[in-house]
């Protein structure tokens, strides 16, 4: 069993949206916010989400990395 870690940024949006319906409705946020858990689990309540990512936090696949021709 993995262990279910919830980030500060997570925490921070979902206490914003609180027990409000949010479905069908887009998010976006800045960086500190974004990772691909909270989309995921914004994603299994409908809710769409856009945000910046920095390919240099933990667990951010090295294939989200911008590369330079």
């Amino acid at each position: 069993m993995g262990i279910n870690v919830i980030s500060l940024g997570e925490r921070v949006v979902f206490a914003l949206i609180g027990d409000r319906n949010f479905e069908g409705r887009h998010l976006c946020f800045y960086h500190f916010f974004t990772s691909l858990s909270l989309l995921e689990k914004l994603r299994l309540r409908r809710i769409g989400a856009t945000g910046t990512i920095r390919t240099d936090r933990a667990g951010i696949s090295s294939d989200f990395a911008w590369k330079e021709k």
